[in-house]
């Protein structure tokens, strides 16, 4: 999300310096709420809001646990570099 395609060697410094940064600045759960407002949940589909109205018309806040299990199912992968 922050960072650039830079060669891995430095990139992975970056990460970890910016992970453990926002680690100390960032409760967990501020930090899950981030990656659900810009992960991909399918075809152009990004974020929790989103991707809870295309797949069941309702607001984020009024998923059951079903649903929201449904959707945690859609997350990707991390893809292997």
């Amino acid at each position: 999300l922050f960072l650039s395609a830079n060669p891995p060697p430095r990139r992975k410094a970056r990460e970890y310096l910016l992970a453990y940064e926002l680690s100390h600045q960032l409760s967990k759960t501020r930090l899950l709420e981030v990656y659900l407002n810009v992960v991909e949940f399918g075809d152009g589909i990004w974020g929790i809001e989103a991707a809870s109205q295309r797949y069941f018309g309702v607001s984020a806040a009024a998923l059951t646990a079903s649903q929201a299990i449904v959707l945690a199912s859609f997350l990707p992968a991390p893809r292997r570099e």
